[in-house]
């Protein structure tokens, strides 16, 4: 299955046939809209949808991650673009693996894509799951970068790896998503 599932990926990805979902921000005080979360999903060809749990680990497995990656951040920062112009205290906020950030030319792929539409990019919040901060040293020095930018990290699904505070005081992260 992961072999079929591995050579549909591909073709989908050179079909252009991963999309996005958008997640609401809502304030709860307010109720008010203040940003998106970009979520990746998968329908394949026959019509069946594959949760993003099983078809990232196989993008990541056969080296199709950041190419995936990059696709889909151009997907989030084109349909947003419009709202993210028309409103400064709006935010995007798109999930990335630590490969992906680990990689100079993904992270300059980021930036040039943001400049291109003429985007903000305090208004762009990356996100990390848990799992993904393990390797923490490397990762830190590759976000500060994009920081000193304006790039705003989230942890997400925090409470379902390794639960551990002490490693995130070495990570510039702006917040933290609990499961």
């Amino acid at each position: 299955d992961r072999l079929v599932l591995g050579s549909a990926l591909r073709d989908s990805l050179a079909k252009g046939m991963l999309n996005l979902h958008y997640q609401p921000q809502v304030e709860a005080a307010s109720g008010g809209l203040y940003g998106v979360e970009a979520l990746a999903r998968w329908r394949t060809e026959d019509g069946r949808e594959i949760p993003p749990h099983r078809f990232v680990p196989l993008a990541e497995r056969d080296g199709l991650g950041t190419c995936m990656a990059k696709r889909l951040v151009r997907i989030a920062l084109g349909e947003m673009a419009g709202r993210l112009r028309g409103n400064a205290a709006f935010y995007l906020s798109i999930n990335l693996t630590s490969q992906d950030l680990l990689d100079r030319n993904f992270r300059r792929y980021v930036h040039d894509e943001v400049r291109r539409l003429g985007l903000r990019p305090h208004q762009i919040v990356l996100e990390l799951t848990e799992r993904a901060t393990a390797d923490h040293h490397d990762l830190a020095a590759c976000m500060l970068e994009l920081k000193s930018l304006g790039y705003r990290f989230y942890v997400d699904d925090f409470g379902t790896g390794y639960s551990n505070f002490a490693y995130l005081t070495e990570l510039p992260i702006t917040a933290i998503k609990m499961d």
